[in-house]
């Protein structure tokens, strides 16, 4: 029996969302991501588990990564 692998990757924003100043809403610990409605009158959020997690989002961060690598 052989099991399923699932990765995830947080993009950098499009023009489009750049010239909207869209706000991330993602954040990423490990292989835990959080999502948090930015908006939201009271906090909500969600938290997810993955096997691989990849942040793309901003190349400042130390846990950047490339579509390439």
């Amino acid at each position: 029996m052989s099991s399923v692998k699932v990765a995830v990757r947080v993009r950098p924003f499009n023009k489009r969302e750049v010239g909207l100043r869209s706000k991330r809403v993602i954040s990423m610990s490990g292989n835990t991501t959080t999502i948090c409605k930015a908006d939201a009158e009271e906090s909500t959020s969600k938290t997810f588990q993955f096997d691989y997690s990849y942040w793309s989002h901003t190349d400042v961060s130390p846990s950047y990564i490339t579509r390439l690598n």
